[in-house]
């Protein structure tokens, strides 16, 4: 079965892809498109709107890179394609052996491709011509346009023999690469572009510290070399040298010159400068800009001249001289940005200059360069942006409004974890009395706008019950609802709840309970004005706002998990909340082993509530607060409101605590170090109810899973009497008990636990309804449990895709598909045979098969949500690289 048709992309909000670089469009518009999952989406950064979505891929796009009006992406899986721009019209497509992280180069002439491939499963370079020709009756005014055209994609030459990080074409199609071989100094190579073959290296050393990784390359840009001295530089008698700036991890940025020598043409390759960045650590981005235009514009200003047009910064193709004085705008993690100015480029190189100084401070040789440059940083500022991804500057730059006249603003993107930013970096000549009078020039941030919703560590993911609306959430504490019926590029609501969030769960489709990580349960009717069907601006709400609209339960650890009662469908079984007006069960698993049961009134019973809650059964006060402040409450008895004036929150639902088990007591057992905090407690992870609502399982990092008995008798009986006095008064008339069933098997933690029923039973069951547990743990190995024997009927293992751990798993309403999802960022989908429930035996080990039918690299990160709608099989993940994917998954 081919993986596209089973996953289709419906929907992807979010930031970009991890290692992806992004395309620009005209940067007056305010207009980018950049990768998000599998697919590219255009979107206006200004007013936060999508104009277009399109899936490349069924997995990641690990790369994009522009050449004119053709676009090549490269896949997380390898595959390649070459796409027309802007149509996104596929030209060419083929698969190729670059799996796993990626970086793609064009040559100069647009007639190969470049993919260096590491740390994933195929590492090398690899090398592939790309050639085209006119289609039948196509016209000569026609030929010029890249549909117009047949394009194909031919493998070259490969080098697998150690991985390669980075990879830029050089003039006559020659490349330069970065390799890291294990165990041994980063080098940089000269390979001849159409054959591979080696023509010079550098060895590092020392140079740019041990462990120290390169991250980026710049574009390639030539200089003149006019050296008066013949031994003054190795490009003496050429007539230009070119010039890449490289960038490392720990704040190194490396200078290289590249030219044929005198002697039979040989080929030099040279480091002519090194720094260490004040600030920043991680080089994400570097960027070459025409440090003469701010020259050429104090210059007009100290004159009274007229003010210069916009103009043109050099173009980043081969061929084009750099300025008298090169300088190159440095981006690092957490929003570093640095102008490096490279002085003294002409008319001569520095003659019998001496080796560099150890600017790392690692005790490394002085650098292997016969002439050396020194890098001076001309600017700083302080921009968007957390963990940096890719940093990219417009090809123009204009005059700085609001700014002095000699100032010029360079419009930037830059791609982080938390959002895509477009920004003007301003560049103006340094005053006297500014604080950074100490460099030459000054530089500030002007932002112009932001896509991105999550700030950290997106966790907590929820279809409500019709499956319109999707909750997601993150550890900076934002939640947002999105509307899966119009598919708005933003949430319809985004709230700061002040903490941590850890898990999410819906209650229908009008309560969002919140579990956060300082111990709070946060329940949030949702706003009737997002009913409304029409295209509204995202509500947002601060922490304010929304402690006004919430009801707020102080538990007493972290809360990991939380799984609300099914609905049993059989009628002949009484209901526990059939009717609106009857409270439900809410399961919570906590960090410190514990399982709660909650009852939730919805908000019409809330006031009584508070009225009767001294009234439960076996003594019991119900544990309930409300977010609203005493102040607030005082104001009211201060209107005469008396006794009514606590009724301010009747709109809000309420909550009880009805009984607390230990679940999973602290162990003894020996521990895997890498993974949970068992010496502690044995934190729940996951919980499943049965389908009938009758049994809960828990599981947690005590590696096994076990199973509680819901006891309500006394609520039972009480409901068909009084319903409503009875999901008053019976709170407490329920409780879990262990049924001494304990699943073992697997060998580390179990992460996630789903409970469903086999085939059509799902809607129509009788006395011999047949279910399956499904369980997946850090071990990499998926369980299927018989409903009612607990018999091992199956077991997969996920480890042929590497190393990882399983996160989140979900069955289909009939058991007839099982997704599960990585720490690695992989989605696995298995197609399960569970066989039919009258022709199983009695501990039903009969007819149960499966097998992997699809396994993509949809995150970049680690995939820390996982829901799936029975009502329209969308999948959702959510992943710590902050994106949301909404997936159709064709059963």
């Amino acid at each position: 079965m081919q993986a596209n048709s089973m996953l289709q992309a419906v929907s992807v909000w979010g930031g970009t892809n991890g290692s992806a670089s992004t395309l620009l469009l005209e940067p007056q518009d305010d207009h980018v498109e950049f990768c998000i999952g599998p697919c590219v989406g255009q979107y206006n950064v200004k007013t936060g709107q999508r104009t277009a979505l399109k899936q490349l891929h069924g997995d990641i796009i690990a790369t994009l890179m522009p050449f004119r009006d053709v676009v090549a992406t490269t896949s997380d899986s390898g595959e390649l394609s070459l796409w027309a721009w802007p149509s996104w019209t596929l030209l060419a497509s083929t698969p190729t052996p670059c799996v796993g992280y990626q970086n793609l180069a064009w040559s100069a002439d647009g007639t190969h491709v470049a993919v260096a491939c590491h740390a994933g499963r195929a590492e090398g370079l690899f090398a592939f011509a790309v050639s085209s020709h006119p289609k039948d009756m196509c016209t000569a005014a026609e030929a010029s346009d890249a549909q117009a055209r047949v394009w194909s994609i031919t493998p070259v030459w490969s080098d697998t023999s150690q991985p390669y990080s980075n990879a830029v074409y050089l003039r006559d199609s020659r490349l330069l690469t970065v390799s890291e071989p294990e165990g041994r100094p980063c080098e940089l190579r000269v390979l001849q572009g159409q054959t591979g073959a080696l023509l010079s290296v550098v060895s590092l050393g020392k140079l740019v510290a041990d462990g120290a990784r390169c991250l980026c390359l710049s574009s390639v840009v030539q200089i003149p070399c006019q050296a008066s001295n013949a031994n003054a530089s190795v490009f003496s008698g050429t007539s230009s040298a070119e010039v890449v700036a490289v960038g490392f991890s720990r704040g190194i940025v490396l200078l290289l010159e590249h030219g044929l020598g005198n002697a039979g043409g040989e080929i030099s390759l040279d480091v002519t400068g090194v720094h260490q960045l004040t600030r920043g650590k991680n080089v994400r981005g570097i960027q070459w800009i025409d440090i003469d235009q701010l020259r050429a514009r104090e210059q007009a200003q100290s004159s009274n001249s007229s003010q210069p047009p916009a103009t043109h910064l050099p173009s980043v193709e081969c061929g084009r001289e750099a300025a008298a004085m090169l300088a190159f705008l440095v981006s690092c993690d957490a929003g570093h940005n640095t102008l490096l100015g490279v002085p003294n480029l002409t008319p001569e190189l520095i003659a019998g200059a001496e080796t560099g100084t150890d600017k790392c401070g690692t005790g490394a040789a002085a650098v292997p360069a016969v002439s050396h440059r020194t890098l001076v940083e001309l600017a700083y500022a302080k921009g968007p942006g957390d963990a940096l991804i890719h940093s990219q500057a417009a090809t123009r730059v204009r005059p700085a409004a609001a700014s002095p006249a000699a100032a010029l603003a360079m419009p930037m993107w830059i791609c982080a974890t938390n959002g895509v930013f477009l920004l003007d970096l301003v560049i103006s000549p340094s005053s006297s009395n500014s604080t950074s009078a100490a460099l030459p020039w000054a530089m500030h941030v002007q932002p112009r706008g932001s896509i991105g919703w999550h700030d950290l560590t997106a966790c907590g993911l929820a279809f409500a019950e019709s499956g319109r609306w999707l909750a997601t959430a993150d550890f900076a504490g934002n939640v947002c609802v999105w509307d899966c019926a119009d598919l708005h590029a933003h949430p319809r609501a985004k709230a700061h709840i002040g903490v941590s969030v850890r898990c999410l769960t819906w209650i229908g489709d009008s309560i969002l309970a919140i579990g956060c990580l300082d111990g709070a349960l946060h329940l949030w009717p949702l706003p009737p004005s997002l009913n409304e069907n029409v295209e509204t601006a995202c509500l947002r709400l601060s922490m304010e706002e929304l402690a006004q609209q919430t009801r707020v339960m102080q538990l007493c650890d972290t809360v990991v998990v939380m799984r609300v009662q099914p609905q049993p469908n059989n009628p002949t079984q009484p209901q526990l909340h059939g009717s609106p007006h009857l409270s439900i069960l809410l399961a919570v698993g906590l960090i410190s082993g514990e399982v709660l049961l909650l009852r939730v009134s919805p908000p019409e019973l809330s006031a009584t509530s508070a009225k009767t809650a001294s009234s439960t059964a076996n003594g019991h006060a119900p544990h309930m607060s409300s977010s609203h402040s005493a102040a607030a409450i005082a104001a009211a008895v201060d209107d005469d409101a008396g006794e009514e004036a606590i009724d301010v929150a009747a709109h809000l639902p309420a909550v009880y605590e009805v009984c607390r088990l230990l679940a999973h007591p602290p162990s003894d057992a020996p521990q895997d170090l890498r993974f949970g905090s068992m010496a502690k407690h044995a934190e729940v992870w996951s919980l499943a109810w049965s389908p009938d609502g009758r049994r809960l399982a828990s599981a947690s990092e005590d590696q096994t899973v076990r199973i509680h008995a819901l006891t309500d008798e006394e609520f039972t009986r009480k409901a068909a009497a009084d319903p409503q006095a009875a999901s008053l008064r019976c709170a407490a008339s329920c409780a879990l008990t262990a049924t001494g069933a304990v699943l073992t098997g697997h060998t580390l933690a179990v992460t996630s636990l789903d409970w469903q029923t086999v085939g059509s039973a799902a809607t129509t069951c009788g006395s011999r309804c047949r279910s399956i547990l499904a369980s997946c743990a850090d071990d990499c190995s998926v369980r299927l449990w018989d409903g009612d024997s607990f018999a091992v009927l199956l077991q997969l293992n996920s480890s042929a895709h590497g190393w990882h751990t399983l996160t989140y798993l979900a069955l289909t309403p009939d058991c007839t598909r099982l997704a599960c999802v990585t720490q690695h960022g992989y989605l696995l989908v298995y197609k399960l045979n569970c066989g039919d429930s009258s022709n199983s035996s009695d501990n039903g080990a009969v007819g149960v098969g499966g097998e992997e039918v699809m396994a993509k690299r949809i995150h970049r990160g680690s995939v820390e949500g996982l829901a799936l709608c029975p009502q329209t099989l969308r999948l959702a993940t959510l992943s710590s690289d902050n994106t949301v994917h909404l997936y159709t998954l064709d059963c």
